[in-house]
């Protein structure tokens, strides 16, 4: 029960957000999506086993105790409706109810005639399996933000701002926080200044109407003096559309391109363009206030 009090607190203060982030996620509308998409997620094999298991549990209840039956057919009915009710469709949200499969596809080993037998043989399965996962799966990888990072570090100056306006904008925060020849460098990312959404662009995304002034206001006042900006991102808003336009002149100087290699879309072509301030001059700082929707929260930076 003590441990179970920073839940049931969290649930209680996110939860109204998380149910309304829910209903308005974009996402697929199958009913069956998480059935479907079982053989890939588990391997053929062991979703075969696993059906195969289901059966031989109903029908043999000395394969596998009726009270572990139940529990498993509770905890896969109850968890693929859950998932399959909800508009977030991804198979990473399933894993919670794969334990049960497992249980189950070990059960067809249980008709073998010996019970020593039976137990290498799963074993020897389970090992294969999980080798084959490993030797199938694609590596996930996202290439180029250590050299976009590298390249805006270099041409900021000391205690600088990096307006940041990149889709993956977390590997190019890490590959910043990195480089420890630079710890005074800040990081502003311009979704923050310019435009109110939840989650990401997917869940709706709100303009807030910025002009060319506005921008190089705020590049003034946060101390802003190198960009790194994800060529055409968000350039169907008015604010981005501007930052991209003011990107093109005076005072902004290009300093490189890079490409970056994200192996879940390697057909698409994405450019990182650094741009170094020219007018720059550094002012006192002014603490930002930034609005947190996914949570319902409102900060104010500290000094």
């Amino acid at each position: 029960v003590v441990i179970a009090l920073p839940l049931v607190a969290m649930t209680i203060a996110f939860g109204g957000t998380n149910v309304s982030q829910i209903q308005s996620a974009p996402g697929r509308s199958e009913a069956f999506y998480y059935l479907q998409t079982l053989p890939a997620q588990i391997g053929i094999a062991a979703t075969v086993l696993a059906l195969a298991g289901l059966g031989l549990a109903i029908w043999r209840s000395t394969l596998l105790a009726p009270q572990v039956r139940n529990l498993c057919l509770a905890w896969i009915g109850i968890g693929l409706l859950f998932f399959s009710l909800i508009a977030l469709k991804s198979t990473r949200f399933s894993t919670a109810v794969l334990p049960p499969l497992a249980i189950l596809a070990i059960v067809p080993f249980g008709i073998l005639p010996a019970r020593r037998l039976a137990d290498v043989t799963a074993v020897i399965f389970s090992l294969a399996a999980a080798a084959n996962g490993i030797a199938t799966t694609p590596e996930r990888y996202c290439v180029g933000f250590q050299g976009a990072a590298h390249l805006a570090a270099q041409n900021s100056p000391p205690n600088s701002t990096i307006l940041l306006h990149v889709h993956r904008s977390g590997n190019f925060v890490f590959d910043l926080r990195a480089d420890e020849a630079r710890p005074d460098l800040r990081v502003l990312r311009a979704e923050k200044l310019y435009a109110t959404y939840r989650v990401s662009e997917k869940f709706g995304i709100v303009d807030r109407g910025a002009t060319s002034d506005k921008i190089m206001a705020d590049m003034a006042a946060n101390n802003i003096a190198t960009v790194a900006v994800e060529r055409g991102l968000l350039e169907q808003l008015p604010s981005f559309a501007a930052l991209h336009r003011l990107l093109k002149s005076a005072p902004f100087k290009f300093v490189a391109s890079v490409p970056i290699l994200d192996s879940e879309a390697p057909e698409q072509v994405t450019v990182v363009d650094i741009y170094r301030r020219e007018d720059y001059k550094p002012q006192p700082y002014k603490p930002q206030e930034f609005n947190f929707p996914i949570i319902n929260w409102h900060f104010r930076e500290s000094n």
